[in-house]
């Protein structure tokens, strides 16, 4: 019960109940205990004190004191206009065009799409997280190997760009007061140099000699991985920039099959992990949360 109702999930940003739309707020563990008790103790109902574990009282809670609903604890947010105005000019009018084009200028309507926006990133960026990690400790198994070092980075033919990109990362390591070890180096390089390897300058120096080897699936030649991870890359950059991934007007982005070809890539890498990930994904969810109503309030705060 503590787990569906009170435990927030890390992805999700709401607990399980929630997520199933049975509560509609986080509860607390008195509150789950009551509920509890209605559940697997319905006999031991004792004069309107249900008890969660046996009669015994050691765990009783009064029926009053059950969660408050949200209305109960009058935690909506309110959508004036005064409040859409502050909302616009801390967003900034360049940032909200976009959605206020979808919305045909009702600026209401704008918000409740920018906020859509932000929850289908979140959950977006959950699945490019599985795809970049899984990427690049398959590029380094990989070349590990190869080189006989877990510092590969040091003797590998790479481009002056992609030594920049490794000097960068050991400076960040160095001024966190950390060793520099060939693990820390390679989670600090950004996802950008991990796609890089699979461009044309690579294709005969490590694509063909070695970066093959990272599609546990095989038979995927690199310009399609190259157009993939690409096409990726900058959806991800979107994403990290709080830009909007949302349709534009005139210009309907396919978000699902965006997601659909991220778990195909992460499946080349590794089918059980591309399962794990869209397993625990959200993004179905919160991308059938579209608004459609101008009128809509959206969707209070918790």
């Amino acid at each position: 019960m503590h787990y569906n109702f009170c435990r927030v999930h890390k992805t999700l940003r709401i607990t399980q109940a929630m997520e199933a739309g049975l509560t509609d707020h986080v509860w607390t563990v008195a509150g789950a205990d009551w509920l509890d008790c209605q559940i697997n103790n319905p006999g031991h109902l004792l004069k309107g004190k249900p008890f969660s574990r046996g009669d015994t009282g050691v765990y009783s809670h009064k029926i009053s004191r059950r969660p408050k609903t949200l209305q109960e604890r009058n935690e909506g947010f309110i959508y004036d206009d005064e409040t859409l105005e502050k909302l616009e000019r801390s967003i900034s009018t360049e940032r909200l065009f976009p959605y206020l084009q979808l919305a045909e200028n009702n600026r209401f309507y704008a918000i409740a799409l920018y906020e859509w926006n932000t929850r289908v990133s979140e959950a977006l960026y959950s699945i490019i997280q599985g795809l970049e990690v899984a990427l690049r400790n398959s590029i380094h198994e990989v070349l590990t190997d190869a080189y006989a070092r877990p510092d590969w980075y040091e003797v590998a033919p790479l481009l002056e760009d992609q030594r920049r990109q490794i000097d960068q990362a050991k400076g960040r390591i160095q001024e966190d007061g950390r060793d520099v070890t060939p693990g820390r180096v390679v989670a600090e390089l950004m996802f950008g140099f991990w796609t890089s390897l699979a461009g044309t300058y690579y294709a005969q120096s490590l694509w063909d000699k070695h970066l093959y080897k990272a599609s546990t699936a095989g038979g995927f030649g690199r310009k399609l991985v190259a157009k993939r991870l690409k096409k990726i890359r900058l959806l991800r950059n979107r994403v990290a920039h709080h830009e909007s991934i949302i349709a534009r007007l005139n210009n309907e982005r396919n978000l699902k099959q965006d997601t659909q070809e991220i778990f195909e890539a992460l499946g080349w890498i590794c089918r059980t992990t591309a399962r794990w990930v869209a397993h625990n994904s959200s993004f179905d969810y919160h991308y059938s949360m579209r608004p459609t109503d101008p009128n809509a309030q959206p969707r209070l705060s918790t």
